[in-house]
């Protein structure tokens, strides 16, 4: 995706040192009462350039380059910026074509290969995940206390989160087979009925992608490759490699250089392992808000990625925020904001030294999003998900949360 006017109605990638202070302060007074709120105001560059500015100083975020996408009915703008730096010691200002790792985000493409595979008839929702597995592998199954029944997991509900599946497995140590995961899934508990509860699992996630490679006969990383990032022109999403050079550092929790590895890869590489730049990840945005070419790899299966589920939350979502309840999709999770408000379908991810964000208003009827932002950090402390729903509040006309911008002062 090229920088250019002509394409993009604001492209603005700024370095550290540039500074809206004053527009921060102006837009504050949205918040605090010192100037009434108006459209214009709240749906203004300099109000997004703002809120990006503020979260520069938040402690989690000190060290982050900051990039933020948004898609507009169709009109995408880039914003943030920050100098990255690399293994090699070299250092470079971020931009569209800089590469993040997009840890859980990674889900949303196994999810979106598991619904084509479904619409092909390749696999069957509720036929038990064991069937697509290799034979003789142990799939842990629940055994309901009252009737003596043993229910078994299908692949379905691996992709909602819905399997009674733990996050992963406690014995995972890198470098973590395939033959290693499949062989431990015997010591793995199934402690809430399959179907009826939301628990968050990168184990799930993993073992659909070991599926759909049994199934197709193809790895996770070609499957990604054949079927979604090079008919889409996602010329800089892949799976992570050790020593890649493209591969900024990113910052961990402690504001120490990041490792890159996780202790569960390779085996767990289809619910975490992806690398993107924000480029493509507009595209891919776009795509999932049915802004994209009729034919492409993800218009023809929107409607089984958005097949809602509404059930109540046995686990904290991804990040640690809360859940009492929520819509579970293939991947992709579906709540009303408290502020703005707004019904939104998203997903997030986090690394080591990375956070991520992307999502858009739920069309709610209509045949496209009219909105949606995607947002990259290189810390994985940084809080890009309250990030992202500001901008969304200050896209579509909404109120900004407390937490989006400055508090001001009564008289300033």
């Amino acid at each position: 995706m090229a920088v250019t006017e002509a394409n993009h109605r604001l492209r603005t990638v700024r370095g550290p040192a540039e500074r809206v202070f004053g527009a921060a302060l102006a837009a504050a007074a949205i918040l605090s009462g010192g100037a009434p709120a108006t459209a214009a105001a709240a749906n203004s560059e300099q109000t997004i350039r703002a809120v990006i500015d503020y979260y520069r100083q938040n402690p989690g975020c000190g060290r982050a380059a900051i990039l933020v996408g948004t898609n507009i009915a169709g009109t995408e703008s880039i914003y943030g910026g920050g100098q990255v730096s690399f293994p090699d010691g070299h250092a470079e200002f971020a931009g569209p074509d800089t590469a993040f790792q997009i840890g859980s985000i990674a889900k949303t493409f196994t999810a979106t290969i598991y619904a084509q595979m479904l619409a092909e008839g390749l696999v069957a929702a509720d036929v038990p995940v064991k069937s697509y597995l290799p034979a003789g592998t142990v799939v842990p199954s629940y055994r309901d206390p009252g009737s003596g029944q043993t229910v078994e997991i299908t692949i379905d509900q691996l992709a909602r989160h819905t399997s009674g599946l733990p996050r992963q497995q406690a014995q995972a140590v890198y470098p973590y087979s395939d033959d290693r995961m499949l062989s431990s899934l015997d010591r793995v508990t199934v402690r809430t009925r399959p179907g009826t509860k939301y628990v968050y699992s990168n184990l799930g996630t993993a073992l659909l992608a070991k599926a759909l490679e049994h199934v197709s006969g193809q790895s996770i990383a070609e499957l990604v490759e054949n079927r979604i990032a090079k008919p889409m022109g996602l010329a800089h999403t892949r799976f992570y490699s050790d020593n890649d050079p493209k591969l900024p550092t990113g910052i961990d929790r402690a504001d120490r250089p990041a490792d890159p590895v996780l202790s569960t890869w390779p085996a767990y590489e289809g619910a975490g392992g992806l690398v993107s730049t924000l480029s493509d990840m507009m595209r891919f945005l776009a795509a999932n808000m049915n802004r994209a070419p009729k034919d492409g790899p993800i218009t023809g299966v929107i409607n089984r990625l958005q097949a809602w589920q509404s059930v109540p939350c046995a686990t904290q979502l991804e990040g640690g925020q809360g859940c009492a309840s929520i819509d579970t999709g293939l991947a992709w999770s579906r709540q009303r904001s408290k502020v703005p408000g707004l019904l939104t379908i998203w997903k997030n991810g986090m690394t080591k030294g990375f956070s991520s964000w992307i999502g858009f208003v739920d069309p709610e009827g209509d045949a496209a999003s009219k909105s949606g932002v995607v947002v990259l950090a290189n810390q994985s402390s940084c809080p890009v998900g309250p990030l992202a729903a500001c901008v969304l509040a200050s896209v579509n006309d909404k109120p900004l949360a407390a937490t989006c911008l400055p508090p001001v002062k009564v008289g300033q």
